[in-house]
């Protein structure tokens, strides 16, 4: 269970956050002082701390500032808790201690569960974001999947594969080839801003596969607008020479000459509009059997899983 530590100097509102934070599912444990709060932290991190900032030996901005310099405990999302109107000095103090945001006194057990779970989503996401592109990685994408799912409502996920990636970054070198991956994280958000307003979810899973989480009512939208954005714009990548030919020449490990060319986009959609998906595994395998034969394409294309039950 989650553990949140709750640290507060008047009894009254140590006990009120208890049992809020008891009510919203969480495991909850008190300290009435900075001091005490250390030696919890030090002896049982948990996984948020809530702290009053106004408090007589260690203030909520000093335990802010004692965590973050901590190499195990900067980890640790921290929320202040004030009794007065926070000000933006104390906006600017809270940042620089390292602090997730404040709570102003008086507050609402509905509005403090909300801080706490929008402070978790923002670690998550932060901690598992693909350190290229800053996308979510595949604890996010586990997780939206599983949601849709579990809603039962109709969904669409685009696998989203490069074709001859690895010939690209033979002949070009990683350095290049990151830059075609962050190329292509960029046009799946630039597809999404166009097709719904950036409201949809796109994952990153590592090395150039990604997933977008859609309705099936925007599969066609959004696989075309990603091809073209992608071809449009692939070119820039490569030298003049190989633009010419159209393809790469390189050698394999028995150093015979292979051709690999231009790169194109992959995306095999697995839909639970004609069939009943449980669980991620069910999407990865069907997933994996579209991808090869999107790929086999050689060139910019999609596929829609039409099968049935």
């Amino acid at each position: 269970m989650t553990k949140i530590l709750v640290v507060d100097d008047e009894m009254d509102q140590l006990n009120l956050l208890f049992l809020m934070l008891k009510k919203g599912g969480y495991d909850v444990v008190r300290a009435s002082s900075g001091a005490e709060a250390m030696e919890v932290l030090r002896a049982e991190p948990p996984d948020l701390v809530i702290s009053d900032v106004n408090m007589p030996d260690i203030s909520g901005l000093q335990l802010a500032t004692m965590m973050n310099m901590d190499l195990v405990l900067r980890s640790i999302p921290i929320i202040l808790t004030s009794g007065r109107n926070v000000t933006t000095e104390d906006e600017i103090a809270g940042l620089t201690a390292g602090c997730d945001g404040y709570i102003n006194k008086p507050f609402s057990a509905s509005k403090l569960l909300a801080y706490v779970e929008a402070s978790f989503r923002r670690r998550e996401i932060g901690m598992d974001a693909n350190p290229l592109t800053r996308l979510p990685g595949n604890s996010s994408i586990l997780r939206r999947l599983e949601r849709v799912m579990a809603s039962r409502e109709p969904f669409a996920a685009l696998y989203v594969d490069l074709n001859n990636f690895k010939g690209f970054n033979d002949r070009y070198g990683f350095l290049k080839g990151d830059e075609v991956i962050r190329f292509t994280g960029h046009i799946l958000l630039k597809a999404n801003q166009k097709v719904y307003e950036g409201r949809d979810f796109v994952g990153h899973v590592g090395g150039d596969d990604f997933v977008v989480v859609t309705s099936p009512q925007r599969i066609e939208a959004f696989c075309h607008t990603i091809i073209k954005m992608f071809d449009d714009g692939v070119y820039r990548f490569y030298q003049s020479d190989d633009l010419e030919r159209g393809y790469i020449e390189t050698l394999d490990r028995q150093d015979k000459p292979v051709r690999y060319p231009i790169m194109g986009v992959a995306i095999a959609v697995v839909t639970n509009e004609n069939r009943r998906l449980s669980q991620v595994g069910q999407v990865s395998q069907i997933a994996a059997e579209l991808k090869h034969y999107v790929k086999s394409f050689n060139k910019s294309h999609y596929q829609v899983d039409r099968r049935k039950d």
